[in-house]
């Protein structure tokens, strides 16, 4: 009896080790559940904003644990729990955004989800992709009796971008004249024009200049 209380006891263990080699989960409390390898599809960018995971697969828990340097990652690595199903709008599951903005970095993670195999490294080099920064909003009336001074309304969709601004007709550039700290903006035609055009533009670290916006003044 004893005897076979041993095989049965080893046998156990056997079992279980088999049981945890062919894809059973030990759940925290020590109990056993099968589970299967996750398998996440997800495309990977590294824009402007940062680096960003879509997918329009609907798992939700699930949890990316990452490295930026090309190490593998473990349970005390970085980590962010993915959104869930995606809305109809938007497949982006995951943000990280970035404290400085190097030409590339070395990414490399995994996907967790409790009950379920961790997947395999996902790793990728990632060159930065620079966006164009929001472009600022003209408003107001851009008219004038001969003279008078005429007002330019600018607003800023982008609070971190420096707006800059032309009156020759030429795109701003990185070195053209910084708007105004207040939006609005009073300009004088100079003699002998019957228009002005004013043309701003939003530049910002590690983005690509925003569209121009054009205000043309008329005089009358």
């Amino acid at each position: 009896m004893k005897k076979a209380l041993v095989v049965l006891v080893a046998g156990f263990a056997v079992l279980s080790l088999a049981s945890c080699k062919l894809g059973w989960y030990v759940n925290s409390d020590g109990s056993l559940t099968h589970s299967p390898k996750l398998d996440f599809p997800i495309t990977i960018s590294y824009t402007s904003p940062g680096i960003m995971g879509t997918s329009d697969a609907t798992l939700s828990g699930v949890s990316l644990f990452y490295t930026l340097d090309g190490s593998s990652p473990g349970a005390a690595s970085a980590s962010v729990m993915l959104t869930d199903a995606p809305s109809s709008d938007s497949s982006v599951r995951f943000s990280l955004p970035m404290p400085a903005y190097p030409a590339s970095v070395n990414f490399k993670g995994y996907f967790a989800k409790e009950g379920w195999q961790s997947s395999d490294f996902v790793s990728e080099t990632l060159s930065l992709v620079k966006t164009k920064c929001a472009a600022p909003l003209a408003d107001g009336y851009y008219t004038s009796y001969a003279g008078l001074n005429v007002s330019v309304y600018l607003v800023n969709a982008d609070g971190a971008a420096t707006l800059r601004y032309t009156t020759d007709g030429t795109d701003p550039k990185d070195t053209s004249p910084l708007w105004p700290g207040t939006a609005d903006h009073r300009y004088v035609i100079p003699g002998g024009y019957s228009t002005m055009v004013v043309k701003a533009r939003g530049f910002k670290d590690n983005y690509l200049p925003s569209d121009v916006v054009t205000a043309t003044i008329a005089q009358y």
